[in-house]
C-alpha cells in the first residue's frame, strides 16, 4: 500500500465569500513574478513555485454545476503553459488528470491593477464538449501533448466555459 503525506503548506480554497483565498493570492504572486522576470528564467519560476500544484488544489469545480455533478477534481497537471493577455491578465493553458482521464483546460486570471493579489474575474474553460451535455475526455494512454494539441479553439467546443467574479459585499 502506498501512503501519501499531506503537504502542510497547502491551504484549500476558503468557502467563506468574505475571506481572501490564500491559494488565489499565491497563484497571483507567481503570475506577477513570471510577468516581470526575464524570459530565460520564466519557466524556472513556474517550476520552483509549484504553480501546477497550486492550481491542482485551487480548481473551483464545486462552484460549477456540471463538474460538481460529475464529481470532478484534479489529480495532477503534467503540462502548464503561461501567456500574457495584456498588462493585467494572464492565460494558463494545460492538461490535467481529472480524476481518471486527461483533459485540457484554460484559465484566464484578470486583475484590476498590476500586482493585485486577488482577481477581478477568472475565466475557466475545461474539457471538450461532446455537444450532448457531457464531457469528452482522453484515455490515460494518450499523451498530454496530444491532448493539449486537440484543445478546443472555439468557446462552444469546451465542455465547461464559465466566468467567475468576486461576490459583492
Amino acid at each position: 500500500m502506498q501512503s501519501f503525506a499531506l503537504r502542510k503548506d497547502r491551504t484549500f480554497a476558503v468557502s467563506d465569500p468574505n475571506a481572501k483565498d490564500p491559494i488565489e493570492a499565491r497563484i497571483s504572486d507567481v503570475l506577477w513574478q513570471w510577468r516581470f522576470a526575464a524570459l530565460a528564467v520564466r519557466d524556472r519560476i513556474v517550476v520552483d513555485a509549484e504553480l501546477a500544484s497550486l492550481l491542482e488544489f485551487w480548481f473551483p469545480f464545486e462552484q460549477i454545476a456540471l463538474t460538481r455533478r460529475l464529481g470532478t477534481w484534479c489529480d495532477g497537471i503534467p503540462i502548464l503553459r503561461l501567456q500574457d493577455i495584456n498588462r493585467t491578465a494572464f492565460v494558463m493553458a494545460g492538461v490535467g488528470y481529472f480524476p481518471n482521464e486527461f483533459s485540457p483546460f484554460e484559465l484566464e486570471f484578470h486583475y484590476n491593477k498590476r500586482r493585485d493579489r486577488l482577481t477581478s474575474r477568472i475565466v475557466l474553460r475545461f474539457g471538450i464538449s461532446n455537444h450532448e451535455g457531457g464531457l469528452k475526455t482522453f484515455a490515460c494512454s494518450t499523451s498530454p501533448e496530444q491532448v493539449l494539441a486537440h484543445s478546443p479553439r472555439q468557446v462552444r467546443d469546451w465542455g465547461v466555459a464559465v466566468e467567475l467574479t468576486p461576490q459583492s459585499t
